[in-house]
């Protein structure tokens, strides 16, 4: 079935598309979503649209696009253990170390190919999908 899924730069953005009608919307976390830094979500509003979806029956994908290097990877996995535990119902992710590790320590949580992959053929389809993205 398809699903509305609009962005939203701001809580107030995407509080807004959600009550627009939106059934989920996708937001970028503050310095790992290779969003304008006015477009980036603090932990806090991302938070914050998360109750506001989960009140209203609706969904948040929060965008982790950047390509983290490996000291990093633990920073990323608390955040989506944050985010997890907020409601968001996905992630939207570029890096393919990124996408199997999270989906490893997250099953349950739903991960998006972003178009930063720049996936053009079957092979990468199938490689970004072993590793968990959808």
């Amino acid at each position: 079935m398809a699903r509305l899924l609009a962005p939203g730069g701001s809580l107030e953005m995407a509080c807004m598309v959600l009550e627009e009608g939106a059934e989920s919307v996708y937001v970028g976390a503050r310095g790992w979503s290779r969003r304008r830094a006015d477009l980036e979500m603090s932990d806090e509003e991302i938070r914050a649209v998360c109750e506001f979806a989960l009140r209203r029956g609706k969904e948040v994908r929060v965008a982790i696009n950047t390509s983290p290097s490996s000291g990093e990877i633990p920073l990323l996995l608390r955040k989506v253990e944050l985010y997890a535990g907020w409601g968001a119902s996905g992630l939207i992710m570029s890096d393919l170390g990124c996408i199997y590790r999270v989906h490893r320590a997250f099953p349950g949580m739903k991960i998006h190919t972003s178009v930063c992959s720049a996936i053009i053929n079957l092979a990468a389809i199938q490689i970004f999908q072993e590793a968990g993205a959808s």
